[in-house]
Formats: C-alpha cells, sequence, structure tokens
C-alpha cells in the first residue's frame, strides 16, 4: 500500500523532531498553512517546494516520494 506524499511528509518531518511551525520557518519558501495542507492531502506541493522541503528534512527528492502514491 503505498503512502501518500503528504503521509511521507509528516513521517519525515515527525523523524526530525520537527514541528511545522519550525520546518516552514527553516524553510522559508512555504507556510506553515500550505504544509498542513499537504499532510492532510487537500493540496500537493510544487515541484520547487518539494525541492525546499527535501533538503529541510534531510533527504532527496527521490527519497521523499519514494514508496508515494506519486512515484
Amino acid at each position: 500500500e503505498p503512502m501518500t506524499i503528504g503521509a511521507k511528509i509528516w513521517a519525515l518531518r515527525r523523524e526530525k523532531k520537527l514541528s511545522r511551525k519550525a520546518t516552514a520557518k527553516i524553510a522559508g519558501t512555504f507556510s506553515m498553512d500550505s504544509l498542513r495542507r499537504w499532510e492532510i492531502g487537500e493540496q500537493s506541493p510544487r515541484v520547487d517546494e518539494l525541492e525546499r522541503l527535501a533538503e529541510v528534512l534531510g533527504v532527496s527528492v527521490g527519497e521523499l516520494l519514494e514508496g508515494t502514491a506519486t512515484a
């Protein structure tokens, strides 16, 4: 069963012990609200947002997408 991209983002963020607020602040390119919408599956991050998110979470975009429904 593939994970949603939102579930993967949430899991990686929890692994790093980062709150949504901290993640958005470190990234500086998307809001806490955008992050919430991605995690609950209301929206999907754009490519540039995915790249920045992967950077903040310390993974590659490939790792971020690995095992998700979009990969």
